[in-house]
């Protein structure tokens, strides 16, 4: 089936360039588009941006995985009416669950045509997006929220009932998880390695202070003097020192060890060395869980919280345990204030009330540390579940046949009427003056100079149709001028060449290239 595939990706793609600044999002952002050109049937994969810094930084991304580009199409997002109207069979991906906001675009841009959109949650427990899904926007039958997995399911019905939500998870890429770092590897301890891996941040990723307290008997009753590895992106120095001071209090600093904002290769190194990858989340945030696939698929038993997504990706008692987890109704207060405080404090007092059971996640840590033959058996379990289920093949694979579903179901719907205001009406009352079709302009001396050629034009703002409007427009350097109307006519009726007709007349009108003839502007 004939499919154009359009996307938007990030500027703030380049911060996978700095470790403290990684987001399971932003990694994802760049490896399904790896994936996609690798395994989707798409005839184009476009990628719309706003700036050649931002094409620059997506193309240096995909560069670090040698993946063929020849489907891979880079366009200002400013073309993407010219777009729509070429491509037979577009579908829309957002990058997140909110995908009411390309849908008004769409429907804005191409208003006689149903363009499915895909969104896919990462996270969806901040206060925009808990608002903005549940505002009631109304989508069309072909498009569709990606859940990553039942959890995040059970989210996005609860609001927004209306749309479709099948589950399809993420994936990874588990043989390229990369070559360890030797450097490291030298100054680890010669001793079990428990890793705990992800952002180092108590109040958006998880709260450790429990197994860090809990961490001396763990040690004690698997006899083998484990230690604790907490690694991963950290911008939050406060987490770290909460970090240090309890393992002090407890006497646990000989057995922990903190590494933040690792690179790549020595994650490699801690998942290789690591006998056991341990993650009791508790923050809403977490709706899936990469770092446990990646643990999985390096050969790491899990112990993990019973938590959101990660009951999707461990099988109890197969590849590792899920410890089970607690949680009441008391955040009426931390649900009202949150449009007032920042993300991180309202996600901080929402996950104080999670409840990691420390007793079981302890018993199951020391069982794993006492059992070899047992972690082997988890760890080869891991690896074949991921090679199986959550390889970006696979992965792939489910949602290009999700894609073909909606585009064949768009070819049957009519379209939903605009119900969008544009900027121009919104605003209309903070000009002095309207520019209307009766509205006369003539050239300047200035814009003489530059017609005849006699002076270089100045374009600052260069956009690719602008030469193409202004050579089928005819002015004059008359008194009387010409009417808008009259100069637009050779545009025809077509609403996209009309406006731009209009912004070029006003631009040219700033820069002093044309002026309005006396007594033709409407005014307030």
């Amino acid at each position: 089936m004939t499919m154009q595939l359009l996307t938007i990706v990030g500027g703030d793609l380049g911060e996978l360039k700095e470790p403290a600044k990684i987001k399971g999002r932003l990694v994802v952002a760049t490896e399904w588009l790896v994936a996609y050109l690798e395994h989707g049937v798409a005839d184009e994969l476009i990628v719309l941006t706003w700036n050649s810094a931002q094409r620059t930084a997506i193309e240096e991304e995909l560069g670090r995985y040698g993946s063929p580009l020849d489907r891979l199409h880079f366009h200002p997002i400013e073309l993407l009416p010219d777009l729509l109207r070429r491509l037979s069979a577009p579908l829309f991906f957002h990058g997140d669950p909110l995908i009411h906001q390309p849908k008004r675009v769409l429907r804005n841009l191409h208003p006689e045509r149903v363009i499915p959109v895909v969104g896919i949650t990462h996270t969806l427990s901040t206060d925009r997006i808990v608002t903005e899904l549940a505002s009631g926007y109304p989508l069309d039958a072909c498009d569709a929220i990606l859940c990553t997995s039942r959890a995040a399911q059970e989210v996005v019905g609860r609001l927004c009932p209306s749309v479709e939500r099948p589950v399809i998870p993420l994936g990874i890429f588990p043989e390229r998880l990369g070559p360890g770092d030797p450097a490291l590897a030298s100054r680890l301890p010669n001793r079990p390695i428990v890793l705990v891996h992800g952002r180092i941040n108590l109040s958006d990723k998880m709260d450790l202070v429990g197994l860090i307290e809990h961490w001396p008997t763990v040690v004690a009753r698997s006899r083998r003097q484990p230690i604790l590895v907490i690694s991963g992106a950290s911008d939050d120095a406060s987490t770290l020192e909460i970090y240090r001071q309890r393992a002090a209090s407890c006497g646990a600093s000989d057995d922990l060890l903190l590494l933040p904002n690792i690179t790549a290769a020595e994650r490699a190194t801690l998942l290789a060395r690591a006998e056991i990858f341990c993650s009791p989340s508790d923050n809403l945030q977490e709706t899936f869980g990469l770092s446990l696939l990646e643990a999985m698929a390096s050969g790491c038993a899990i112990v993990a919280a019973d938590w959101s997504g990660y009951r999707d990706l461990v099988e109890p008692g197969q590849q590792g345990y899920l410890v089970p987890t607690l949680w009441g109704s008391a955040s009426r207060t931390a649900s009202a204030l949150g449009p007032l405080v920042p993300e991180q404090l309202r996600s901080l007092w929402m996950a104080q009330q999670v409840v990691v059971d420390l007793d079981g996640l302890t018993e199951r840590l020391v069982e794993l540390l006492s059992n070899p033959g047992l972690r082997e058996q988890m760890a080869a379990s891991g690896r074949r579940r991921v090679a199986e289920a959550f390889h970006w093949r696979v992965v792939m694979a489910k949602q290009d046949a999700l894609f073909a579903t909606l585009c064949e179901r768009a070819r049957t719907i009519a379209p939903s009427p605009l119900n969008a205001p544009r900027l121009d009406q919104i605003f209309a009352s903070l000009a002095a003056q309207q520019l209307e079709e009766s509205t006369r302009l003539t050239l300047t001396p200035h814009g003489i100079r530059i017609f005849s050629g006699s002076e270089a034009p100045f374009l600052y703002v260069d956009v690719p149709w602008q030469r193409a409007i202004l050579g089928l427009l005819k002015f004059t350097d008359a008194p009387e001028g010409r009417s808008v109307a009259d100069l637009l006519r050779p545009l025809g009726d077509d609403w996209l060449a009309h406006e731009r007709g209009t912004a070029l007349l006003l631009w040219m009108l700033k820069r002093g290239w044309l002026k309005v003839v006396t007594g033709t502007i409407h005014s307030r």
